[in-house]
């Protein structure tokens, strides 16, 4: 029985984790106000009636000795420029677009840079804009070299640019912090139950209900909040919180479930111990739910989804994870949970033989 409810609830958990796969991480300073913002009305106009990265264009600045006089080359670069998917508009060096008297603004006096400035197709906060910035990148040598202008360099600047090495950088910071917060939560339960095996089983529970409330996390913003992305620091805040949470009621359920085996077998031991302790749990769990859920009365989408994350993944953790996958986990496993320490059931075989009367 407990190896079907183990499947079960691994199951869910493992269709809800899908979601995270999706997961898309972007800045929101404009897309993140309330839609009656003065400035996300002024974004949405801008998108409206010229591209959607006209709010924040990014500039590029190409370097080679004395570009800025080849001003065929330089024409002919900033027509592909504007022909790449995702770019919505371009200005920049020796355009028709520039007036006369305008072009020394894009071009060093030494005529060793030239600069441009794009537009792209999507918001320049988003991964969508990040993903036309990375495009762009990955062409940009075969675009030098079409133009005539093979051997120059190119760097981008601008809210994009910031946008996309943010990311970048939280997303592997991301990855980081959650390897060295597991390997701290496996140490500090090995030496607490004096177990390798049952620290892993918890600890990979707990990874499970962090990636479901991600996947959860992911689904809400978009079908409810209406955006595409979830704010950079939301999942970093949301998984260490949710970790560090997780840690302290596995100390507690766990712990009672290795006090009650001292004189019980394993199945007793968690019919006796999980009820008392994950009566503590539920109620302290629905207390720091209700109490982040207050988040969202701010009218800003990262307070909403922080809010939503830390309140769907506090009862997952106390109502799912730790009162019925961690016990039928700690069932299905038995004595192996112990490894390599032993049970100690000495109280519970003598006790039997003292009262047969069989010593001497």
């Amino acid at each position: 029985m407990a190896r079907d409810r183990l499947r079960r609830w691994g199951a869910a958990g493992g269709l809800l984790s899908c979601f995270a796969a999706g997961l898309t991480l972007a800045l929101t300073p404009i897309r993140g106000l309330a839609r009656d913002a003065p400035a996300a009305a002024a974004d949405r106009e801008a998108a409206r009636g010229f591209a959607a990265g006209i709010v924040a264009p990014t500039e590029l600045v190409v370097r080679a000795h004395d570009i800025g006089f080849r001003r065929k080359a330089l024409e002919r670069f900033g027509r592909s420029l504007y022909a790449q998917p995702g770019v919505g508009a371009v200005i920049g060096a020796a355009l028709p677009n520039v007036p006369r008297r305008a072009r020394a603004v894009f071009r060093t006096p030494d005529g060793d840079a030239v600069r441009y400035f794009l537009a792209f197709d999507h918001h320049p906060y988003g991964s969508a804009g990040i993903d036309d910035l990375r495009r762009l990148q990955t062409a940009m040598p075969r675009l030098l070299a079409a133009a005539g202008l093979g051997g120059a360099t190119a760097t981008y600047a601008g809210d994009t640019a910031m946008a996309a090495e943010t990311t970048h950088l939280i997303g592997h910071d991301l990855l980081v912090v959650g390897i060295a917060a597991t390997l701290v939560n496996l140490v500090l339960l090995a030496l607490f139950l004096r177990s390798l095996v049952a620290p892993l089983l918890i600890v990979a529970t707990s990874l499970l209900g962090i990636a479901a409330t991600l996947g959860l996390t992911a689904y809400f913003t978009r079908l409810v909040l209406g955006e595409p992305d979830i704010t950079f620091y939301v999942p970093l805040a949301v998984g260490v919180l949710l970790l560090s949470l997780g840690t302290d009621y596995n100390l507690f359920i766990v712990g009672r479930i290795w006090q009650e085996s001292d004189r019980r077998d394993i199945g007793a031991a968690i019919r006796a111990a999980v009820p008392r302790a994950g009566r503590a749990i539920s109620i302290a769990a629905l207390a720091l739910a209700a109490s982040f859920a207050t988040l969202a009365i701010v009218p800003i989408a990262p307070f909403w989804s922080f809010a939503f994350a830390v309140c769907v993944g506090t009862l997952i953790d106390a109502f799912v994870v730790r009162t019925l996958m961690i016990p039928a986990l700690l069932a299905a496993f038995g004595e192996t949970s112990w490894w390599p320490g032993r049970r100690r059931v000495e109280a519970a075989v003598v006790a039997p033989a003292s009262r047969s009367g069989t010593d001497p």
